[in-house]
């Protein structure tokens, strides 16, 4: 049925090491990366107590989620076929864990060296 259409993606064909599967991986990264990024966008809305107090009770949760969104998304790029989509699905991915990243130090970081 779909055999004709070369954008089509044949199941049993998808593997762990198929483009298929790593632009799905990049896209599941990127989508994670901008869960936590609107996460912290309510967060910043927070009065600088409010937000302190919260780093204290999820500060190991917050370090833990950083280091392995950031090394779970190099090992998703790691060796992935790079058509043009999946540079695109790569440059979001390291463009959101990026603006994540900075969230986090302008909320937290910069708050307790003032504080």
């Amino acid at each position: 049925m779909f055999d004709d259409d070369p954008q089509s993606v044949q199941l049993d064909a998808v593997t762990a090491t198929s483009p298929a599967s790593q632009k799905f991986g990049l896209y599941l990264k990127a989508r994670e990366v901008r869960q936590l990024a609107e996460v912290l966008q309510a967060l910043s809305s927070r009065s600088k107590q409010e937000r302190l107090d919260w780093l204290r009770e999820n500060e190991p949760v917050v370090a833990e989620l950083v280091n392995a969104f950031t090394d779970e998304s190099i090992a998703t790029l790691d060796g992935a076929t790079m058509d043009r989509e999946s540079m695109q699905l790569s440059v979001e991915l390291m463009s959101d864990l990026r603006r994540a990243l900075l969230m986090l130090d302008g909320l937290f970081y910069d708050q307790r060296l003032k504080g």
